[in-house]
């Protein structure tokens, strides 16, 4: 009998145990404050699915506006319904919470002194990525928080951080979670791993915060062939001694557990839409060289297999987007700051999600093309790769209006409209729709305030709202000058009248609220 209760109760253990799911994610948040963006930062979120019901929690939240720190505390909504549809988990729920202190005994967290909060939570669960929204009344300031989960850079972007990559006896350095011959795979593998293509190098680029740089260089082989130095975030094949064949390529497949020398994959995770990258590049083409451009490609796929070049008897209905060049001079062998976009639109028809870049950066945009010398072989420096995420819009309308000779670089506006509008009375034309926009109004002027989709970059637009007049009737001014009521710091503590402080929010007569950043 005893027997009999012990399986039982480890059968209750057990499909408890599989019945719920806990998830901790490095995360984007973006903040609002009363609808100004504070400063951005990264979190980690967790996720708790127990039979079809989520729990969301955020700790030690402290809200930072232009570096001065509001501590909230943690944050758990419990009990959030989830509905699956087409592979997306949508969350949402309306409830009251009590925020608790966070775990810092000697901060002053404010989120308990407010009692119940009424909070409303949006978000979705996509391929495990997870973005959602957060808006919180907290005293007299309105808190927005954005958080987003995916993936949007490729890791060490900075080449800051190295290890020792090994082919038999061979060894170099490779930048963490870039890769070059000495790591490659293929039919010829061995022979392309004998000779050194990639260094540690404090030469970098002007203004940046990092001290280190990957110098890429070609080789001489056998004295009259050149092996163009490349780099990617994938794995290298060398398949043929042709240099242009396709059997020579950088590839990625995220089935495939193979790991470098650091112990990390040959794969980069890209769960974002990025509109264009930038690479820092100094590049001295070597003697006799006759095709002196170097190359950049970037492929944004599905995360199976792909190659580039691609294999021209294979169709690849993987590729979400591509940003490529091959005409990257040296122009004075000086520090260059190279931007491609991404070209989404010639592969909308292949309806990929993004999950992984393939990068591939090569001294000699031709196979085999550039320098033949030892002495003076084709030299290639990298420094601070960088996806980018833009915030502006491609149009605005009011009150079903669209504002003529929208620019998006321009960021006031005037409008003239029939009567007052509201926050739905504002549609704006997306550039891309990962992209989140959040309106506000105060005193007839419109701030409508756009975030990237990794939540590090805003732009707001201002726009200012002029009613026309009813000249049917008499217009009788019935206003009177509001009044300042309160007085609140950014802790939510109340100032005197007229008191300094990096943050102060009024509160007027009328109900309105307005923050002031000196």
């Amino acid at each position: 009998m005893k027997k009999i209760f012990t399986l039982l109760s480890m059968a209750i253990a057990f499909s408890t145990s599989m019945a719920q799911t806990t998830t901790e994610q490095e995360c984007a948040l973006a903040v609002l404050l009363n609808g100004n963006p504070a400063d951005p930062q990264q979190k980690v979120v967790t996720t708790i699915e127990d039979n079809g019901k989520y729990t969301l929690q955020l700790k030690d939240f402290i809200l930072y506006s232009q570096g001065y720190p509001m501590p909230v505390g943690t944050i758990t909504v419990e009990g959030v319904d989830a509905e699956t549809a087409d592979g997306i988990t949508t969350l949402k729920t309306t409830q009251d919470i009590t925020i608790a202190s966070g775990s810092d005994e000697s901060q002053m967290w404010m989120g308990p002194t407010l009692g119940p909060v009424p909070i409303t939570l949006y978000g979705t669960i996509t391929n495990g990525v997870l973005k959602a929204s957060l808006d919180i009344p907290f005293g007299a300031l309105q808190i927005n928080v954005f958080i987003n989960s995916a993936a949007t850079q490729v890791g060490n972007s900075g080449f800051e951080d190295w290890h020792t990559a090994t082919y038999n006896k061979n060894s170099s350095d490779e930048p963490n979670r870039w890769h070059s011959f000495m790591s490659s795979g293929g039919s010829l593998a061995s022979a392309v791993a004998g000779n050194t293509h990639t260094y540690i190098s404090d030469d970098v680029r002007p203004g940046t915060e990092g001290t280190k740089s990957v110098k890429l260089q070609s080789c001489s082989v056998l004295g009259f062939v050149s092996a163009n130095g490349t780099l990617t975030t994938g794995r290298l094949n060398a398949g043929n001694m042709d240099a242009s064949n396709t059997a020579n390529h950088s590839f990625i497949d995220m089935s495939k557990t193979d790991v470098d020398g650091n112990g990390d994959p040959f794969y980069s995770i890209i769960e974002g839409r990025p509109d264009s990258l930038v690479v820092w590049l100094k590049f001295h083409p070597g003697a006799n060289n006759k095709n002196p451009q170097a190359l950049v490609s970037a492929v944004l796929t599905d995360g199976t297999f792909y190659q580039d070049p691609e294999d021209a008897n294979t169709t690849y209905n993987n590729v979400a987007a591509k940003a490529y060049s091959n005409t990257i001079e040296s122009n004075g062998e000086v520090w260059q700051r190279i931007s491609l976009p991404f070209d989404y639109e010639t592969y909308d028809a292949n309806n990929v999600s993004p999950r992984a870049l393939l990068v591939t950066i090569s001294t000699c945009a031709t196979p085999g093309g550039g320098s033949k010398s030892s002495s003076d072989p084709d030299v290639l420096y990298i420094d601070d790769f960088s996806l980018i995420y833009n915030s502006t819009i491609n149009g605005i309308s009011v009150c079903g209006k669209e504002i003529a000779d929208f620019d998006p670089n321009t960021t006031a506006y005037e409008v003239e409209v029939e009567k007052t509008p509201v926050v739905s009375d504002f549609v704006c034309t997306k550039a891309r729709e990962e992209q989140t926009v959040n309106v506000t109004i105060e005193d007839n002027v419109a701030n409508i305030l756009v975030m990237s989709e990794d939540l590090k970059s805003f732009t707001t637009y201002t726009i200012n709202i002029k009613v026309k007049e009813d000249t049917g009737v008499d217009t009788i001014n019935t206003s009177v000058d509001k009044a300042v009521t309160n007085t609140y710091g950014i802790n939510g503590q109340q100032l005197p009248q007229g008191a300094k402080a990096p943050v102060v929010i009024r509160k007027y007569s009328d109900g309105t609220v307005k923050k002031s950043v000196r």
